[in-house]
């Protein structure tokens, strides 16, 4: 234990206070590690030299589509059980590269530069001990991320099958917020589905997908809310397993706005095609959100618009499949 502690304060490179802002610390976090990180800072000059295009229909909400080659070992990864156990967790703070540091985040994790990053601005936050994805039992920290970054930076999760390449540790995402499209598109049309004090949760339509959006003010309800969704989704499946999802949330003008991906499947059927069918897209938080994600050139230059979001639609549910998962929560809120 006592290894374990010393390895850890080495690993620090600033404590977070609560009450403090994440953003600022997190940047200075950045700006030493591409001083002090060669591969990182060899992978951000890589990532300004990405290739991005939009992909459109008239009439349709916009996605965007990122060519990333060192984006391949996420894509690729094998998450089954067997392949967990014959690789060393790469965010077990013994098996970080000796340059990588971090900013301890409420005495529980550890806030790192993503190695490969998507974003200009890409953090891994992971829990301090080896335990596996699991939101239920780490929304509220996940909450609280959210309001900690503040307007500034949106959070993500990925679900132990839903695109997560280390399923075995559980972790979030935080990025710049503005950068998915889904951020400046999403629009919570009509009433509520459910509605308590402090909380609204809607169910819409983006990009042909069901989604659910939950709006709080304040950490209690946003968690409460969600809670009851996942909670909800959980016990309409496999109540043992954790519910295929993905999430993302941000705190702006003083309001969570958490959106949540139920899915049915882990990949498409495309990505395990071969030869020239094949399309290397293993869709997560990122690509749910709109922007799409392939190592590989070939298919940067053939994907479209139609393309894509048949991608994203065969992954996910429709809003009439996630009304019907909802339906059993009505009465529990109607008691609150």
């Amino acid at each position: 234990m006592d290894s374990r502690m010393n390895l850890l304060k080495n690993k620090i490179f600033e404590k977070f206070a609560k009450g403090g802002d994440l953003g600022p610390l997190l940047l200075r976090l950045l700006a030493a590690q591409k001083k002090d990180w060669p591969d990182l800072r060899k992978n951000y000059e890589q990532l300004d030299q990405r290739q991005t295009r939009i992909l459109s229909s008239p009439g349709r909400s916009r996605l965007l589509l990122q060519c990333n080659p060192a984006r391949i070992g996420s894509t690729l990864a094998k998450v089954d059980s067997q392949s967990l156990k014959q690789r060393k967790c790469f965010l077990c703070i013994e098996n970080l590269p000796p340059e990588q540091k971090g900013i301890l985040y409420r005495d529980n994790y550890l806030a790192l530069c993503n190695p490969y990053p998507i974003f200009d601005k890409h953090f891994t936050i992971a829990y301090l001990a080896h335990k596996p994805q699991d939101i239920a039992g780490s929304l509220t920290d996940f909450v609280w991320l959210a309001a900690d970054l503040g307007p500034e930076f949106t959070v993500f999760y990925n679900g132990p099958q839903c695109g997560a390449s280390a399923p075995d540790h559980l972790h979030f995402q935080a990025c710049p917020s503005g950068q998915l499209p889904i951020e400046n598109e999403i629009v919570e049309n009509g009433p509520p589905l459910l509605k308590s004090e402090g909380w609204e949760v809607h169910v819409t339509e983006w990009t042909g997908r069901g989604i659910i959006v939950v709006t709080a003010k304040d950490i209690a309800p946003a968690t409460s809310a969600s809670r009851r969704v996942i909670t909800a989704l959980q016990q309409a499946g496999t109540p043992a397993a954790e519910p295929l999802l993905n999430i993302i949330a941000r705190k702006d003008k003083g309001v969570f706005k958490i959106v949540i991906f139920p899915r049915r499947k882990f990949r498409p059927e495309c990505f395990y095609l071969d030869g020239e069918e094949r399309i290397v897209v293993s869709p997560a938080a990122v690509e749910l959100g709109g922007l799409i994600i392939t190592p590989f050139k070939r298919d940067f230059d053939l994907l479209d618009y139609a393309g894509a979001v048949a991608i994203l639609n065969e992954v996910s549910l429709d809003v009439p499949s996630i009304l019907k998962l909802l339906a059993g929560i009505q009465a529990v809120t109607q008691r609150d």
